[in-house]
């Protein structure tokens, strides 16, 4: 028999929620769930909310989503291609073996999210972020080969109005996906 993986609970905490605050909330619910399994997002900022969840005493697993094609293992930390990870979720939800409970608040938006996730292969090239309102660098943010999906983190500033610009230095269309995991004020 295959796998069923069930989506229990689903939650965005609020902006500006302190990291042991997660912490403790997270560990309450998971004392309210039988033999939940608690998956952290390992890549960036994800590193030291996962450190805070060990020195808790709670054992979760960790994904450190990579640009690359090979997957990883140590310990209890998982090294995943993002194209992988994506395309295996949709694959799961697809095929029904991946049960997100409608009622859960974000159900619908995980869902849409993850049915929506394409990525389209171009020619090699590179892209520049920089301010809205400022001109591109001489320097990129990531560079690629032709046919590979890549990732990158960075920290990057915007303008005064919030604006990030963009530079394609390919020779043709390039997806792009932004995932924004933490901002400064």
């Amino acid at each position: 028999m295959s796998d069923i993986y069930q989506v229990g609970h689903l939650e965005r905490v609020p902006l500006g929620t302190p990291y042991p605050g997660i912490v403790a909330h997270v560990g309450r619910l998971l004392g309210k769930l039988p033999n939940a399994e608690l998956v952290i997002d390992y890549t960036g900022v994800g590193r030291p909310v996962f450190d805070l969840f060990t020195y808790a005493g709670i054992s979760p697993v960790g994904v450190l989503i990579t640009g690359g094609a090979v997957e990883t293992h140590d310990g209890a930390i998982y090294g995943v291609p993002k194209l992988t990870l994506v395309s295996r979720l949709q694959a799961l939800l697809h095929e029904g073996r991946l049960k997100i409970h409608k009622e859960l608040s974000e159900a619908e938006t995980l869902v849409g999210e993850l049915q929506d996730f394409r990525v389209e292969f171009t020619a090699a090239g590179h892209l520049t972020f920089y301010p809205g309102d400022a001109s591109p660098s001489l320097t990129s943010t990531i560079n690629f080969p032709a046919g590979v999906v890549r990732a990158n983190n960075a920290i990057l500033p915007l303008s005064a109005a919030g604006e990030l610009g963009v530079s394609n230095g390919a020779a043709g269309a390039v997806d792009l996906v932004i995932d924004v995991n933490g901002y400064f004020q």
